[in-house]
């Protein structure tokens, strides 16, 4: 089975305006609203590509009864933990015409340290051994940077294989914990390294010592410039990393 966690689950509303303006009115031309996170977004991949994956996500009030919903109609197994407050929603707003992209985006409800061990509990208890876990996205306030190194030590204890999406501290911690798989695009990197990355040969060296660290594979995600994989099956050309 592969689950997928989401901590800060988001209801993702997408505005299309037009010569988008600050200090006047905007005119909205189209509205979306989508489950959002990066767990959650794994797990809608994972059905589109006809796979099964089971979502956990912690959900309150209103909005988090509608992401579920979303989610259920959408064919995907939601495993729900209940909190208190109101799941956050995130603004996006995309102007075609001078083609921007704003997000803006809440920091979601805190939770109390009781609430994050049962979260903890919650989700480790229903690994099996031969799983995968996908821990992936941004944390609420009150949550130690350490949490996914946490549940990443707890997957290895059980024979679950982690994949690892995250940014910052809960990156840099989560690291130290060695998942089996980490995907931080091009400017995580740089941040986790503490310089610029900006060749090839830099994004590489700065992979190899990650690998170094006991990870398995390291993606780097690139934007227009595709990705960037290590280690890679010896029938590409030779080379350690490949683009797409």
């Amino acid at each position: 089975m592969i689950h997928t966690l989401t901590l800060n689950p988001a209801l993702d509303k997408t505005v299309v305006i037009p010569h988008f303006q600050t200090d006047t009115v905007n005119r909205i031309r189209t509205l979306r609203l989508d489950p959002g996170g990066k767990g959650i977004n794994v797990s809608k991949v994972i059905r589109k590509m006809g796979g099964i994956s089971r979502a956990t996500a912690l959900l309150g009030g209103s909005t988090g009864r509608q992401i579920q919903e979303m989610l259920e109609h959408e064919g995907i197994e939601v495993d729900v933990i209940s909190v208190p407050g109101q799941t956050r929603t995130n603004l996006k707003i995309i102007d075609p015409e001078t083609k921007t992209n704003t997000d803006i985006n809440e920091s979601g409800q805190p939770l109390t340290p009781e609430q994050t061990e049962a979260a903890f509990r919650h989700f480790t208890e229903q690994l099996q051994e031969g799983d995968l876990a996908v821990l992936a996205g941004s944390v609420p306030a009150g949550v130690p940077h350490d949490i996914y190194a946490r549940y990443i030590r707890v997957c290895r204890d059980r024979g679950v294989k982690v994949f690892l999406d995250a940014d910052g501290a809960l990156f840099a911690e989560g690291v130290q914990a060695a998942p089996y798989l980490i995907k931080p695009n091009q400017d995580e990197l740089s941040r986790f390294v503490g310089t610029p990355l900006t060749m090839l040969e830099e994004i590489r060296g700065a992979a190899d010592s990650l690998l170094a660290r006991g990870i398995t594979k390291v993606v780097v995600s690139m934007g227009g410039r595709g990705r960037c994989m290590s280690p890679v099956k010896p029938a590409c050309m030779h080379r350690r990393f490949r683009f797409r």
